[in-house]
């Protein structure tokens, strides 16, 4: 039960890679990311071998995550370093990789209180809906990007 968001947060962080991996290929700047990928696979095998001893598969999820993690700081990095954000705005997927992971996270600390996940829901329902002009113009902003 507490796999699943850290999961979810993982994959969207592979998600956001994926994006900066397809922007260096297009360019042809992918030497780095054989580097990123193998840097993250090795640091994902060394904390599976230490940590699924201890924790079980649940160590798998959260090493995952940092794996995915590592290769995401590592493509912003060459992104930056090979002067292609000009492309895609990094700041901003960086900001809705934050607020995932926090959202994620969160879920995990209040799994076990289903009345305040529904009643969390309610209120961002209730201010999206209040708000949905300035929402709509937000999601407009997302797809020009």
């Amino acid at each position: 039960k507490y796999i699943v968001p850290v999961l979810v947060v993982g994959y969207y962080s592979l998600f956001i890679c994926l994006i900066c991996s397809h922007i260096e290929l297009f360019y042809r700047k992918n030497k780095f990311i054989t580097v990123i990928t193998s840097t993250a696979a090795i640091v994902n095998i060394i904390l599976n071998y230490i940590f699924i001893p201890m924790f079980g598969y649940m160590a798998a999820a959260y090493t995952t995550y940092i794996g995915y993690l590592i290769m995401l700081i590592m493509h912003m990095y060459n992104m930056k370093r090979l002067d292609l954000q000009r492309f895609i705005n990094c700041k901003l997927l960086l900001l809705l990789f934050t607020v995932n992971s926090l959202i994620g996270f969160g879920i995990i600390f209040l799994y076990d209180y289903a009345v305040i996940r529904y009643g969390i829901l309610v209120v961002l329902f209730i201010i999206i809906l209040v708000k949905r002009e300035k929402f709509l113009n937000f999601i407009t902003r997302l797809k020009e990007i």
